[in-house]
Order: C-alpha cells, then structure tokens, then sequence
C-alpha cells in the first residue's frame, strides 16, 4: 500500500450529518500530490420521470465500512493516489451531497482514474440502500396510512 499521512480507516466516513468538502480535500491534500479532484453525488429533484423531495439512506455499517477500507486500499496501491470517502446515512433532502469522493495523486489521469474507480465499487459492493421519496406523496411505503389526497 502507499505511504500515506493517517490511517485509511481515518479517511472513511458514514455520518448522518452533512458531508464536508474542507474535510475531504483536507484527508488528502500534499505537497507531492499535483492534482486534487473530488466527486460529489447530490440528491437530485427527479428520479425515474418522477419528483423527490429526498432520498433516505440504510447501510450495514460495519460491513460497509470493511468494503470500503478494501476499495481505498486497491485504489491507492493501483494508482499512487490518497482518496478520502465520506456518504452520508439517513434523511438526505434534494440538492445536498449524498457521497463524496476526493482523490489525490501527482497527477491527474491517476487521480481520475482512481475517483472513478472508487466510486463505482462503492456503487457495486457497498451495503448502502436507498429509498426515494416522491414528492407528491405524504407517507412512505412503510407507513400503513394512506396518502393525502391532492
């Protein structure tokens, strides 16, 4: 694995708090690294035609969390790079950051190359479930009540 400033678990976050640009960019920022990028996943308005207000987030924690570790290890051996992940969990309202990546490297093809590398396993392997909200509708699907009518 690369030599890098702090420990990658320190690096990884599910929090149920808004997610942290300055953080991220600050977890792997260096003086050897030339190229800096992020990647940030926002709660949008539509979802399949239809309107969001926001999006809930589920994840086993503790699983999620070793899948993660294992795709920043990889990615960070394969490219030379620093990445930072943080995604957030629970209540997440249209328009605020979901998932954060931010990769560091000496230059940019690897850092984009790591990002994306990242973030599609996270996609792929991490247990992160999500439930939509529409916008329309005053309950969810677990709720036993039925929707207000329009």
């Amino acid at each position: 694995m690369v030599d890098v400033e702090g420990k990658v678990e320190e690096r990884i976050h599910l929090t149920t708090g808004p997610l942290s640009i300055d953080q991220a960019f600050f977890e792997v920022k260096d003086r050897d690294y030339g190229a800096v990028l992020m990647f940030q996943g926002t709660v949008r308005q539509w979802e399949k035609g239809k309107r969001i207000k926001s999006i809930t987030y589920e994840a086993y924690h503790e699983m999620a969390l070793k899948e993660m570790k294992k795709i920043v290890e990889e990615a960070e051996t394969r490219w030379k790079v620093r990445i930072s992940i943080q995604h957030r969990l629970g209540v997440v309202p249209v328009g605020e950051i979901s998932f954060l990546v931010s990769a560091a490297g000496a230059h940019r093809p690897e850092a984009y190359a790591a990002s994306r590398f990242v973030v599609d396993e996270v996609k792929q392997k991490v247990p992160i479930w999500k439930v939509s909200y529409l916008q329309e509708l005053q309950h969810s699907s677990l709720d036993k009540t039925p929707p207000k009518s329009v």
